[in-house]
């Protein structure tokens, strides 16, 4: 499993999981746009890696390892979104380019990153 596609189903499984708790496989597959049956294959690879609760006709929860991912990508997302539009990059750019590269940087990095920007503000 590509950590892109397992960071990217976490963090839309803990979006969602916000707002409704159990995340349906249909609801899932509408926000990564993929089909539902792909959802199903990928939440039993997720399951066994321990990232997820889940059950087929029944929906996902993230466990505590699973929280602690998305937490962590959604952080880095942050991160890398305030410093582009830092410099000037616009909006819509900037969360489209730091979606993509929130899961090349390393927590690490990301809170170096943070650390130089405090300096600079």
């Amino acid at each position: 499993m590509r950590r892109s596609t397992v960071e990217q189903y976490l963090k839309a499984i803990h979006s969602l999981e916000m707002n409704d708790g159990e995340v349906r496989t249909n609801e899932l597959a509408e926000r990564l746009g993929v089909k539902p049956s792909s959802v199903s294959e990928f939440c039993r690879k997720l399951r066994g890696r321990g990232y997820i609760s889940w059950e087929p006709y029944h929906g996902a929860r993230l466990t505590e390892e699973g929280r602690s991912i998305a937490r962590s990508v959604e952080k880095r997302y942050d991160t890398l979104l305030n410093f582009l539009l830092s410099l000037g990059v616009d909006p819509e750019e900037a969360a489209e380019q730091a979606c993509n590269m929130e899961h090349e940087i390393s927590d690490e990095s990301a809170s170096r990153l943070r650390g130089l920007m405090g300096k600079i503000d």
